[in-house]
């Protein structure tokens, strides 16, 4: 079962905290020896994804969006994607250099392409995560939406 990640970013820390626990209930409800989570690493949702993964003893399959999508992030974010990277059983890349909203309609389109099921954190409202949710959608992907009673956007 690949288990694919979409999700708000910019959240803020008690919906952080909410957000976290959902994404590990959500991926505990799969054997860990079936299932194999796909992201693209991203701050926020997507490498809180990956961590639960993770944690759950599955197995872990990242998208890069482009070659320059690491010197991107922060600083902290850097040392949690490395330690996420190095834990992938593989990197699917989408052959984009520069790290723009191309490249990542790119990466999760790749995350879809690869994903049995796909989760999505996300409070309803228009952006990129409704679109990548349409796109599931429109592709039958089944999606799962993760928005804990409590959560909310700043």
């Amino acid at each position: 079962m690949y288990l694919g990640i979409t999700g708000q970013d910019g959240l803020p820390e008690q919906t952080e905290l909410l957000v976290r626990e959902a994404l590990l209930t959500e991926v505990e409800r799969f054997d860990a020896e079936e299932l194999v989570g796909v992201s693209c690493l991203a701050e926020g949702p997507e490498a809180w994804f990956a961590e639960a993964v993770v944690a759950h003893g599955a197995e872990l399959e990242t998208v890069e969006p482009a070659k320059l999508f690491r010197q991107g992030l922060s600083d902290v974010h850097r040392t949690t994607y490395d330690r996420l990277v190095a834990r992938a059983r593989a990197v699917h890349r989408t052959g984009m250099t520069i790290d723009d909203d191309h490249a990542r309609s790119a990466a999760s389109g790749a995350v879809l392409g690869l994903a049995d099921h796909l989760l999505a954190v996300w409070d309803g409202t228009p952006g990129t995560t409704a679109d990548v949710v349409d796109f599931a959608r429109t592709y039958d992907v089944p999606v799962s939406i993760v928005w804990p009673q409590g959560a909310h956007r700043v």
